[in-house]
């Protein structure tokens, strides 16, 4: 399916609106006692259905090191809670729990993470960052608020992923072709032989090839991942697409296991595609093999026609807190 942008002028409605239905952020999120179900374009549940607020959600980040939050990339009411929830870690680092906080992201590989390094420095300009560093179509609208605020405010920013021009490579030959790179090419994945997919994890890829997106209740997460669509097509069912989209899991998972060992009391926020995270499967599941026993939290929003209706099948294994937001608001693309 062709993906197009939405002109500017109607990401900027969709803006005005989400400020209007959404808790301030930073400080004033923590203070959040608002009730979920004052809000119009979102509502947090836990996976039994309890409906919690967004200082609920926030408050439970304080005893983990990794955040998961796993979206659809075209979410605006996702990426403005992300926002807020960023701005929550910031504010946290001037209490009596401080902790180094650090925002991971999908949305930039490894090969430019000394580019995105020299912006947050100053060293270079935006636009020769932007020109350099490969960004998604939807960074404009999406994530440079959140890339902005860490330059700001001087936190770290991991370009997390794995390049895509490799994960082709192992959907077209196999994950054994990545032997035959440099020893410099190597050090931008994670470390080979990087591990198989779980049982969990091929049993949910397997449904998604078989029942198609949107059909399958516990699979509809991986039609809005951009950077599957790089991979997929009608032979997708394959093990060579399964072990390139377990690339991109291990990849990030093994970037966010090197900040922890550069800074091992910081707290990272780490944004991906929800097939990524979803029921702890994929990348979280892959942090465990790199780094055992770190304590994680998985969050998954949902867009769908009507928040005030969770459905546990549907949604209640998703992750620790599942948010469902609106559907109807614009997307960027």
């Amino acid at each position: 399916m062709m993906l197009r942008f939405v002109p500017t002028v109607l990401c900027s409605a969709a803006l005005l609106l989400l400020l209007s239905v959404l808790p301030a952020t930073g400080m004033a999120l923590v203070a959040d006692t608002t009730a979920a179900a004052d809000t119009e374009a979102y509502r947090i549940y836990q996976p039994d259905g309890t409906e919690v607020t967004l200082n609920d959600l926030a408050t439970a980040t304080d005893t983990v090191q990794v955040i998961f939050f796993g979206e659809q990339h075209n979410d605006p009411v996702a990426h403005a809670l992300q926002d807020s929830l960023l701005q929550h870690l910031h504010a946290r680092a001037g209490t009596a729990t401080a902790r180094p906080v650090a925002l991971s992201l999908e949305m930039f590989d490894r090969d430019v993470q000394y580019i995105l390094d020299e912006y947050l420095a100053g060293h270079i300009n935006e636009e020769n960052f932007l020109q350099s560093s490969r960004p998604w179509r939807n960074y404009q609208s999406d994530y440079r608020p959140l890339v902005e605020f860490a330059r700001t405010h001087e936190l770290s920013v991991l370009a997390a992923n794995a390049p895509r021009r490799y994960a082709n490579m192992v959907s077209r030959e196999g994950r054994d072709a990545l032997t035959a790179l440099s020893d410099a090419a190597q050090r931008y994945v994670a470390p080979l032989p990087y591990p198989e997919a779980s049982a969990a994890y091929r049993a949910r890829w397997d449904r998604v090839m078989t029942h198609g997106h949107g059909e399958d209740p516990e699979t509809d997460t991986l039609a809005a991942d951009t950077t599957a669509a790089d991979i997929l097509h009608e032979d997708a069912h394959t093990d060579t697409f399964l072990d390139a989209q377990v690339l991109w899991d291990a990849t990030m998972a093994y970037s966010i296991a090197r900040h922890l060992l550069r800074a091992p009391d910081a707290v990272i926020l780490h944004l991906a595609g929800s097939f990524h995270v979803d029921r702890g499967l994929g990348t979280p599941e892959q942090l465990q093999h790199y780094r055992p026993n770190t304590p994680a939290l998985v969050i998954v929003a949902r867009p769908v026609a009507d928040v005030t209706a969770f459905d546990e099948r549907r949604y209640g294994a998703a992750g620790d807190f599942i948010i469902l937001t609106d559907e109807t608001l614009p997307r960027s693309f």
